[in-house]
């Protein structure tokens, strides 16, 4: 048989034959026969080749296997050891001076119509603010006096018993003082037949006249006052005498003939002025 055609054959079982069993024959061919081939002069350089080519091209890479198990965690490795301490930084630079507030005097004029007191930064002028006097209070203090045709109300009530047999006195404050007392003309108790006359209101919105002293009633309708009767308005600094004082006055009332109870609302106007 010619030896091509030996070869050729070979090549055509090994192409058919899964690449396994082509690589174990190849081995085999030429781990027993080679060297015998190549001894007789039987089995040339070029027939080696040629078989090496033909078992590179028969030779086929298998399907991968299936991966492995994973393998176990590796230990912790150690703490590093600890570096070298760093060298210190740097001193930061010196702030600058801060600046201060200049206040001065500031007369009565456009910028303070009553006066005041001017504020700025030291050497900036366009910072500088205006701190004004306020305007002049309104007189309506604790300490001060009722302006003339100004009117301040309040409320007053008692409750009474027949244990009550000196009377029932009332009081009625003031906290704005008027400029002076008032006679018994210019006190007025709601009830009376001039009432009207000089007291406008009523009891929730009490008013009177200037220089005029009103006393409403709760219950006017059932005036005098249930269970008791008037005996009239007079100044705190004399109870006997009928009027009013600067602070306030004294409502007075009879003895009740049972139990008795009154309250209402007042308004008091500072006279005009002279």
């Amino acid at each position: 048989m010619k030896r091509g055609s030996m070869f050729k054959r070979l090549k055509q079982r090994l192409e058919a034959s899964g690449p396994g069993l082509t690589v174990a024959v190849i081995a085999m061919v030429l781990a027993l026969t080679g060297g015998a081939f190549a001894a007789a002069g039987k089995l040339t350089g070029p027939q080696k080749k040629e078989v090496e080519k033909i078992a590179k091209k028969v030779a086929k890479p298998g399907k991968p296997g299936a991966p492995g198990p994973a393998g176990k965690d590796g230990t912790n490795g150690t703490n590093g050891a600890k570096g070298d301490k760093g060298d210190n930084g740097t001193n930061g630079t010196n702030g600058t001076n801060g600046k201060s507030a200049v206040v001065t005097p500031e007369p009565e004029g456009e910028n303070c119509e009553k006066g005041g007191v001017a504020v700025e930064v030291s050497g900036e002028p366009a910072t500088k603010k205006f701190v004004c006097n306020g305007q002049e209070g309104s007189p309506w203090t604790v300490d001060g006096t009722l302006p003339p045709e100004k009117t301040e109300t309040g409320a007053w009530a008692f409750t009474g018993t027949t244990a009550d047999t000196n009377g029932i006195r009332v009081p009625i404050s003031f906290p704005i003082h008027l400029s002076g007392g008032l006679e018994e003309t210019a006190v007025h108790f709601q009830g009376e037949s001039e009432f009207g006359v000089h007291c406008p209101g009523i009891v929730a919105v009490p008013e009177a006249d200037p220089g005029q002293l009103c006393v409403y009633v709760n219950n006017a309708d059932e005036f005098p006052v249930t269970g008791t009767t008037v005996v009239g308005i007079f100044k705190l600094d004399n109870p006997e005498e009928p009027g009013a004082s600067r602070a306030g006055a004294i409502l007075r009332f009879v003895p009740p003939t049972a139990a008795a109870a009154g309250g209402g609302s007042f308004a008091v106007t500072a006279p005009l002025l002279p």
